[in-house]
């Protein structure tokens, strides 16, 4: 019902206003999803090349603000197939394009990018507590629990504790509201920032597949039926293999930092 969305709605916007309105909290490594940013708004590459150097330099001299590349540049390494990229992976930074450009567009400070993005993901998992088939009371607590839980700290961080935390709590609540693929997707998104969410990930996948292996499925469908009802959670599941996938690809590790 639309009064169910309008708390959570508002809190969400505030939000979202508060990351366009106050300067982004550079602390960490800010710099390295900065840069990565930068190479995919540059090139469209989690690639590190020269030019985005000098982009991020540009941004950070517009906004008086520096950050220590003798630090950043050393967590760049070189892959099979001879470029740079960070140990950190580049999921998050990805996420941030759309605002990248949104705030380019406006002519507003690209730096507020992630920040901004950590916002909206914010606002997502206010507004899934919606969903949820419980009484109006039960939500607006949970949905101020989610609000004033220790992640708003990060809110202002490019950094992507928001995005674990904002799609791990979209996750739970999509499967408490019975989506469970959708559930098992939000995961999995949770889970590429955030290996040991892929624990999560699992979990959501066993209850999202056991209605294939008993009940009205299992027995009058056969192995068709069960085949069609894991593959929207498996297929789910994915997004949650790319990181390693792709570390292994270029450096034959699952996981660099580790």
């Amino acid at each position: 019902m639309p009064r169910d969305v309008l708390l959570p709605a508002l809190a969400g916007l505030l939000l979202v206003a508060s990351a366009f309105a106050l300067p982004p909290r550079l602390h960490g490594d800010a710099g390295e999803y900065l840069l990565t940013l930068e190479s995919f708004h540059g090139h469209r590459s989690p690639e590190l090349q020269p030019r985005d150097l000098d982009s991020l330099r540009r941004l950070l001299q517009d906004a008086g603000v520096s950050l220590d590349e003798d630090r950043i540049l050393p967590n760049y390494h070189r892959g099979r197939d001879g470029r740079l990229y960070c140990y950190h992976f580049w999921g998050y930074s990805l996420a941030g394009l759309p605002a990248r450009h949104l705030l380019s567009a406006l002519g507003l400070d690209p730096l507020r990018a992630l920040p901004v993005t950590n916002a909206v993901l914010f606002a997502l998992a206010l507004l899934s507590t919606a969903l949820l088939p419980w009484d109006s009371a039960r939500r607006l607590v949970l949905a101020g629990l989610l609000l004033f839980s220790p992640a708003l700290a990060f809110l202002l961080w490019p950094h992507p504790e928001i995005l674990s935390f904002a799609l791990a709590a979209v996750a739970l609540s999509l499967a408490a509201s019975g989506w469970p693929a959708l559930a098992v997707l939000a995961a999995a998104g949770a889970a590429i920032q955030n290996p040991p969410l892929q624990l999560l990930v699992g979990v959501l996948w066993v209850l999202a597949a056991l209605p294939a292996f008993r009940g009205s499925v299992g027995k009058s469908r056969g192995l068709g039926g069960r085949v069609k009802a894991l593959l929207p959670p498996s297929l789910a599941v994915l997004p949650a293999l790319v990181p390693a996938a792709f570390f292994q690809w270029q450096f034959g590790v699952f996981n660099l930092s580790v």
